[in-house]
C-alpha cells in the first residue's frame, strides 16, 4: 500500500503532466516544423502567452536575441525565412514537468539577399557563430529547443541553443536532410 500512495503523491505532484506528454511532444514537433519549413506562425499566436520571451544565440556567442511577444518573434522568423529555404528535423523530444525539450538536425540553404546579384554574391558569414556560405550552400545546424510552459500548457520563454554548425556545400536539403529522418525514425521506433 504504501508503494501505491508514492505513486498517487508524485502523479499529483511533480509528474502531474505524465499523461499530457505524448501531447506535448507532438505538439512541440509540429509547431518547429510548421514555423521553420512551412512559414505558419498561427500556431505561435495559439500557443504562446501574450509576453512570450525567446532567447537565441546567448550560449554560443553572446551575440544573441532576446525577443519578447508574439511580434517580435514572428519578425525574426520572417527575417530568417528572407534569406533561408530551411528544412528542419525534429531527433528527440522529451517533455518532463513543464519544460518540453527538442533536439534537432536544421538545414539551411543560402539564397542570399534577394537584391544582391546570385551569381555575383560572394562568400560570406550570414550570422555570428555560421561558417562562411555561398548562393546556395546548404547549412547543418544542431540545435537544442526549449520550451518552458506556464500552468496552462502554454509556452512562456523559448530558448534555442546551437550546438554545432557546418556547411555541407551545394546540394539538395531533402537529401542531406534524409540521414537525419532516418535517425529521428529510428529513434521514434524505440520509444
Amino acid at each position: 500500500m504504501e508503494q501505491v500512495n508514492r505513486i498517487i503523491e508524485e502523479l499529483s505532484g511533480d509528474s502531474k503532466d505524465i499523461a499530457f506528454r505524448r501531447a506535448l511532444e507532438e505538439t512541440a514537433r509540429h509547431h518547429l516544423m510548421s514555423v521553420l519549413n512551412h512559414q505558419d506562425y498561427d500556431t505561435i499566436t495559439a500557443w504562446y502567452t501574450p509576453d512570450v520571451t525567446m532567447v537565441t544565440g546567448l550560449d554560443t556567442t553572446l551575440d544573441g536575441e532576446i525577443l519578447k511577444g508574439h511580434d517580435e518573434i514572428i519578425n525574426h522568423f520572417d527575417n530568417f525565412q528572407y534569406e533561408n529555404s530551411i528544412l528542419l528535423v525534429p531527433i528527440l523530444t522529451i517533455s518532463d514537468r513543464g519544460r518540453i525539450t527538442v533536439y534537432t538536425e536544421t538545414f539551411y540553404q543560402w539564397l542570399a539577399k534577394p537584391e544582391d546579384e546570385a551569381k555575383n554574391a560572394r562568400d560570406e558569414q550570414p550570422f555570428v557563430g555560421w561558417p562562411c556560405v555561398s548562393y546556395h550552400d546548404v547549412v547543418k545546424s544542431r540545435e537544442v529547443v526549449v520550451f518552458d510552459l506556464n500552468e496552462e500548457m502554454k509556452v512562456r520563454r523559448i530558448e534555442w541553443r546551437q550546438l554545432g554548425v557546418e556547411n555541407l556545400g551545394k546540394g539538395s536539403l531533402d537529401a542531406y536532410a534524409k540521414q537525419s529522418e532516418e535517425l529521428r525514425e529510428m529513434i521514434e521506433g524505440d520509444i
